[in-house]
């Protein structure tokens, strides 16, 4: 009977650390595919920013992350 019990608990503690380091697995995951895909357009420096008006390309006053990598791309010529 004790033998069964630490079967169970063994098998239970598995479970519970399994289930653990998938929740971890999958918010590294999450938080480094986040990253990448933020990090071209935080990364440029000395480009053109979200204040300057000269990316406004359709003149409402606003300037959108399209607008700004367009903008961007063709000041590098790309």
């Amino acid at each position: 009977m004790i033998g069964v019990s630490l079967m169970n608990a063994r098998r239970n503690l598995v479970a519970f650390i399994e289930n653990k380091m998938k929740k971890y697995f999958l918010s590294v995951l999450t938080i480094a595919m986040a990253s990448m895909v933020l990090s071209p357009v935080a990364s440029a420096s000395g480009q053109t920013n979200l204040n300057d008006l000269s990316a406004d390309l359709n003149g409402d006053g606003i300037v959108s992350l399209g607008e700004l990598r367009f903008h961007n791309a063709e000041y590098r010529g790309k």
